[in-house]
């Protein structure tokens, strides 16, 4: 059961991971206004690519969208944790069959 939880758990997470948007908050994530844009701009139309942090690069290709893997830039993994997964197990598991009465 643990295992089979943990295996559901963490195919939920990888689509979540691959449908967030969501920016990151950390310095490689955020999107810094031109100077020259007005309101108006900013607020129709498409964000000004100038902005986007240096090494700024979108997928293009299914390829680049499916099996794009940086680790160490990566900005979506906002919703579901891995922490949250294995610490939640480990207690669903100690609760159903470590539950000795002291």
């Amino acid at each position: 059961r643990m295992l089979m939880t943990l295996c559901a758990c963490q195919s939920l997470r990888i689509v979540s991971f691959m449908v967030t948007t969501l920016p990151g908050s950390s310095r490689q994530c955020l999107y810094h206004v031109p100077q020259h844009l007005t309101a108006t701009e900013m607020v129709q139309g498409p964000a000004d690519p100038e902005g986007n942090p240096q090494g700024w690069s979108p997928p293009h290709t299914w390829y680049d969208i499916l099996f794009h893997v940086d680790p160490t830039n990566g900005c979506g993994d906002l919703m579901f944790s891995s922490h949250v997964i294995f610490s939640m197990t480990f207690v669903g598991v100690v609760w159903k069959y470590f539950n000795w009465p002291f």
